[in-house]
């Protein structure tokens, strides 16, 4: 691979972006949301918040902190599992426990005022996710061997588990708690999220942060994934330091692997880097995606290559700038910020990657006749992911 390939992919993927599939990613994120009853009322029929309708109070709060707490408590449980069952489960429980009079959002105390309704919901509230999920679930993870009985959302990190107590206690009370500590101190989780000065401080403090991080309940790609929400989906902050290149893809097993069979993986890293992100299995050699994050890229491959290494140490990102190498990840954030072009953001570069993914460069059966990448690809498909 060339780069000019690697150019090249990035105005594949921008023409890709402009297109109503990818572009209507974000509206159908949106869309989703007028399930959720206590969100009906500020989604419109084409799938567009107001930013009037977000300053408006709902009961104690506004629909801005409101939203940006049930992302927060989506995003902790967006791991792992089946994610489409993980969005009903948490739409289904908001719904029936509002119904009960439990506003756990609103009032975070609710939830713990109320331990034996809430776990009786949930469990509820899941045999119907998995009555619904299960049989395609299974299909998608082992077509060859679907076990539709083993589905359950019960997970703490990700180990899969049929124990209720731990994952209501540790994946639902820990943001919930974060945000009532949060509350009393910078008066909204919004206000807290929104007062630093750029999103990578935002990520960095959300997991890490001694008082109010959420630690192992969250990944660095759910992390992410609520600071693209955050961004790029419902734009609920836009000043400076958070502009739409401003934080690093949510790198998934779909985005991961595509990255790695096009050969953009191999273009910037070592083997011995590489290889750090790979491990060796009885089906074959599989990418742990997550791992690609902070590897060293190489500093001298062609004086292009060169420029780009130089230029990613004066990168204008709004982050503190390490004296190591910067991070394989960066890597795209050079070259979005480079195009020139403002279809082409972050947001829109997960969204044509997440497609191309799922129903392309698929784990097994890969539809490489049709990708839109077949002309540039490595086509590595040796590689797969979790």
């Amino acid at each position: 691979m060339k780069d000019e390939d690697i150019r090249d992919i990035f105005e594949i993927l921008r023409e890709k972006s402009k297109e109503d599939i990818i572009k209507n990613c974000k509206k159908e994120t949106i869309s989703k949301f007028k399930e959720i009853n206590i969100f009906s009322d500020i989604i419109d029929k084409n799938g567009n918040i107001t930013s009037k309708k977000l300053e408006e109070k709902n009961g104690d709060i506004s629909n801005k902190e409101l939203l940006t707490r049930y992302l927060y408590v989506s995003c902790v449980l967006d791991q792992g599992g089946d994610l489409e069952g993980q969005r009903l489960l948490l739409n289904y429980v908001t719904n029936e426990l509002y119904k009960r009079d439990i506003k756990f959002l609103h009032k975070p105390q609710d939830f713990f005022d109320n331990p034996l309704i809430i776990s009786q919901v949930i469990r509820e509230q899941h045999s119907i996710v998995k009555s619904k999920r299960k049989d395609e679930w299974a299909k998608e993870i082992n077509p060859d061997n679907p076990r539709p009985n083993s589905y359950s959302l019960f997970r703490i990190q990700r180990t899969p588990s049929s124990q209720l107590t731990p994952y209501v206690l540790f994946k639902w009370g820990v943001p919930l708690m974060n945000i009532m500590k949060i509350q009393e101190k910078f008066g909204s989780l919004f206000n807290y999220v929104s007062s630093f000065r750029n999103p990578q401080d935002a990520v960095d403090k959300i997991r890490t942060d001694k008082e109010f991080g959420l630690g192992r309940a969250i990944g660095w790609k759910a992390d992410f994934l609520f600071i693209k929400y955050i961004i790029h989906v419902f734009e609920l902050i836009s000043k400076k330091g958070w502009t739409k290149n401003s934080f690093e893809v949510p790198f998934d097993s779909n985005i991961g692997r595509v990255l790695f069979r096009i050969g953009y993986v191999d273009y910037f890293l070592d083997e011995k880097e590489k290889n750090k992100t790979l491990r060796e299995r009885k089906e074959g050699i599989h990418l742990e995606a997550n791992e690609l994050r902070n590897k060293k890229i190489k500093e001298e491959i062609n004086p292009s290559t060169s420029k780009i290494y130089q230029d990613l140490k004066e990168i204008v990102l709004p982050i503190d700038a390490p004296k190591t190498k910067p991070g394989f990840q960066f890597t795209i954030n050079w070259f979005l910020e480079n195009i020139g072009d403002t279809d082409l953001t972050i947001g829109s570069f997960d969204d044509s990657l997440m497609y191309i993914g799922t129903k392309f460069c698929k784990n097994k059966s890969p539809d490489c006749e049709n990708c839109p990448l077949n002309s540039k690809c490595s086509k590595l498909i040796n590689i797969r992911t979790d």
